[in-house]
């Protein structure tokens, strides 16, 4: 018995241009059609690209024909001879396409991993027995177990991140192992975290031995800030456009702090803090161009109190390029009773910051006035008098007054010499 070559049973429609061939009481499966038989009608015939179903083939190029609906076909069974030559010419296209080519020059070797490196070029990668695990893993936890996160994340989100990160797998700046990261010369210090060094290190603010904290946000504009290890001093620098600036003192025990960082009279739980008991505690005070107490809105008058035990000076200096001008204060005379001592004086000092004259010394006893030089009384002439009233009890100098009348006081109303006649 002959086998059977072509197959007709059924209609077959197709439109021109497409690829979809529909059946009806066709039984193409059945017949056993294979991709490479031939689909032919009206003297013409396409390569079958695949068999769907009983009722639908699907051509290997569209139509060339008129559209044809619910008519005659024939499906040509290709013999075997022209399907091997056929795969004989897929396998040949294949290996002029250069992808066998390239992976015909590898020389392949234990835990390597062939890929492209551009059209028609390969190499060989090394490909582990740890990547395989990875590649290998049947989930993301089996992944996460292969490269040894199992102990510190328990799923793929962050906020599920649990456990510590071990010492050893942190940067030496980063651990909590004491002196670990310790440095020769300050300038080593870049990268953010912690540093320790001895007091031989170079570039520190103080010959002492401490530590190093950065905080950097780039490689260029970063903040050191130093400590003293067996101290309380304080310093911090900053690197500016890579530039490492100068130590600043930064603030330390109560002792030593910078009366910048101190809030004198400020809000009503400050205001208890008087400023001489503040400033007493200061071993270095600096304010710079101004120290003001009180505010606008303030409703309590401020107060400068500069306390001591009896017979100590309490001054207020000023200086020239540290040299000593003036002081105003209490003088350390004893206080013995009857109101006795710490007498107010105004002294004056030489350019060489020695003591000159008490320009000014007002008893605390009786409130009398002594001058180190005879006061100078302001000048006017009989013509230029300022009004009287302005001036009750004051004293003025008369340039232009006659023999003996050169001193007027005024009573209120007019000047008087001390005759009593009124200056005209």
């Amino acid at each position: 018995m002959a086998l059977q070559t072509t197959y007709s049973t059924g209609t077959a429609t197709i439109n021109a241009g497409e690829i979809i061939v529909t059946g009806v009481g066709t039984g193409w499966m059945n017949f056993d059609l294979r991709p490479g038989d031939l689909f032919w009608a009206a003297g013409l015939s396409v390569r079958i690209a695949s068999v769907d179903s009983n009722t639908q083939l699907t051509l290997a190029y569209p139509w060339p024909g008129t559209s044809r609906n619910a008519q005659s076909y024939e499906a040509r069974v290709t013999p075997d001879v022209t399907r091997v030559l056929a795969s004989a010419r897929a396998v040949l296209d294949a290996l002029t396409n250069g992808v066998l080519y390239a992976f015909s020059s590898l020389v392949g070797a234990a835990d390597r991993l062939p890929y492209f490196t551009g059209a028609g070029t390969a190499a060989l990668a090394t490909f582990t027995a740890v990547g395989r695990s990875i590649v290998g893993a049947a989930n993301q936890a089996a992944a996460r177990t292969a490269l040894g996160l199992a102990n510190i994340a328990s799923s793929g989100s962050a906020a599920d991140l649990t456990g510590t990160v071990p010492d050893g797998v942190l940067p030496a700046r980063l651990s909590m192992s004491a002196g670990s990261n310790s440095i020769t010369d300050a300038n080593l210090a870049m990268d953010n975290g912690l540093y320790s060094h001895s007091s031989s290190a170079a570039n520190l603010p103080v010959a002492a031995a401490g530590y190093i904290n950065v905080v950097r946000t780039s490689s260029n504009y970063f903040q050191q800030y130093w400590y003293e290890r067996d101290g309380n001093r304080t310093y911090r620098r900053r690197v500016t456009a890579g530039a490492f600036g100068a130590w600043e003192r930064w603030y330390s025990a109560e002792t030593e702090l910078d009366v910048r960082y101190a809030q004198i009279a400020g809000p009503a739980t400050d205001k208890g803090q008087a400023l001489g008991s503040a400033l007493r505690r200061f071993a270095s005070a600096y304010v710079g161009s101004t120290l003001s107490l009180g505010g606008v809105a303030e409703t309590v008058g401020p107060n400068l109190v500069l306390n001591t035990v009896a017979g100590v000076a309490r001054w207020c200096r000023w200086r020239t390029a540290d040299v000593e001008r003036w002081i105003v204060g209490a003088d350390n005379a004893a206080e013995n009773g009857s109101n006795s001592g710490s007498d107010f004086r105004v002294r004056a000092y030489t350019d060489a910051g020695g003591f000159n004259v008490d320009a000014l010394v007002i008893s605390r006893a009786t409130g009398v006035v002594t001058f180190g030089a005879a006061p100078k009384l302001p000048s006017y002439t009989v013509a230029t008098l300022p009004a009287a009233s302005a001036y009750v009890q004051g004293v003025i100098y008369v340039s232009n007054g006659t023999a003996s009348k050169r001193l007027a006081i005024s009573d209120g109303t007019n000047w008087r010499f001390p005759d009593g006649a009124i200056v005209s």
